[in-house]
């Protein structure tokens, strides 16, 4: 390969990955307000939805769930038996992969 095909073959895998970075340079003030606006996502197989379902499906869960609260005893149990529980419900669950 010479050095001419060389530079053909790197602008043509370069070229659009460029023009993507260029116009996300020039919309960069206003990018945010289009991703609020965004409220469906498709490519392929994908499909992701965004937006006021988002918000709902937020607003309906925190009224369904309940806030945890910390110093909350089940009734008639010591806090030995429900610190037993919780070490038991943390040795099943899987570990955390964050730092």
């Amino acid at each position: 390969m010479d050095a001419l095909t060389f530079i053909a073959k790197l602008v043509d895998a370069l070229a659009w990955p460029s023009v993507v970075v260029v116009v996300l340079i020039f919309l960069r003030k206003e990018l945010p307000s289009i991703v609020r606006s965004l409220r469906k996502l498709k490519f392929k197989d994908v499909e992701m939805e965004f937006g006021e379902a988002a918000v709902a499906l937020a607003a309906e869960t925190k009224r369904v769930v309940p806030a945890a609260k910390p110093d909350v005893k089940i009734m008639g149990e010591s806090e030995e038996s429900t610190a037993a529980r919780l070490e038991a419900i943390a040795e099943l669950s899987p570990p955390c992969s964050h730092p």
